[in-house]
């Protein structure tokens, strides 16, 4: 009886075994990516504590023997943080919400009409994104000076709605992808227009594929440095990029506030994005089950 029942125990002992091993190879995979994905923001963290005498001691400190938050205070009293985050808080919002609104339409209308002429313009809108920003960087200013949208907020707005728009429309597209066309035909059936039947039927069942893009197009927006240096002049204007960058000296870098003053303003799009997280990952996953 005993022989028997000894081939199953050493296959329930090789599966027991397996497993064991295809979770211990799957804890060591997160681990790595953990390690990858968070390593720079605690060494920004790790270098922003540091008191100025240790920054360059070898081998490098892993933990701080002496965190001082000296790099926050300095940063907090003498560069102007509030002002950069206001400036990039208005201008990452209201970009994000030109280029929701405007995305939508056009994504619906590739998603609902199949004709040749609507496919091509979708390609042609997708292609845009191969482009270069730089290589387009001398007729936007142009056409921004002659516009008078240069030196303004709202220029840097519509920069970061244009190339924000391309991507957020074809997220949306393949999101409405998901909602059945029947739910349009019975709301045209009860009267319903076709603005009616995007803004009432098609965008409340695709919320977390919306929602994905709003946050997709706002960090965006909220990293951008190229276009917020051809176009914001004066200091009172300056985002949280070129705030960054104002850091850099000829001859001098403080690092310990570079580093301070980075984390402060990475600070919102994380928030953002850890409180959106799980319609972030809904809304790629698609619109509907």
């Amino acid at each position: 009886m005993s022989e028997l029942l000894a081939p199953p125990r050493r296959v329930n002992r090789t599966r027991q075994l397996r497993s064991l091993r295809n979770g211990v190879g799957t804890w060591i995979l997160v681990a790595l990516f953990l390690i990858f994905a968070l390593g720079p923001l605690y060494w920004m963290l790790v270098q922003a504590l540091q008191p100025p005498g240790f920054r360059y001691t070898y081998p490098p400190e892993l933990f701080p023997s002496q965190p001082t938050l000296q790099s926050f205070v300095t940063v907090w009293e003498t560069r102007p943080i509030l002002l950069w985050l206001r400036n990039t808080l208005v201008m990452a919002l209201c970009s994000a919400a030109l280029t929701i609104v405007f995305a939508a339409w056009g994504a619906y209308a590739m998603s609902r009409w199949t004709r040749r002429g609507v496919g091509i313009a979708a390609y042609f809108t997708l292609a845009t994104q191969m482009m270069p920003a730089i290589v387009l960087m001398i007729p936007i200013f142009t056409a921004f000076v002659n516009v008078g949208l240069v030196g303004d907020l709202r220029g840097l707005v519509i920069a970061n709605f244009i190339f924000s728009l391309p991507v957020a429309t074809w997220m949306l597209k393949s999101i409405f992808d998901t909602v059945p066309e029947s739910l349009d035909e019975a709301a045209r059936v009860d009267g319903c227009t076709r603005l009616g039947v995007l803004f009432r039927i098609v965008l409340p069942v695709a919320a977390p594929g919306v929602i994905a893009t709003t946050v997709f197009a706002f960090i965006s927006a909220w990293n951008e440095y190229l276009f917020a240096r051809l176009i914001i002049n004066a200091s009172g204007d300056w985002v949280a990029s070129m705030g960054i960058a104002s850091f850099f000296g000829e001859f001098s870098t403080p690092w310990p506030e570079v580093m301070a003053a980075s984390i402060i303003l990475a600070l919102p799009p994380v928030v953002l994005f850890l409180a959106f997280q799980r319609y972030f990952v809904a809304g790629l996953g698609g619109a509907t089950k």
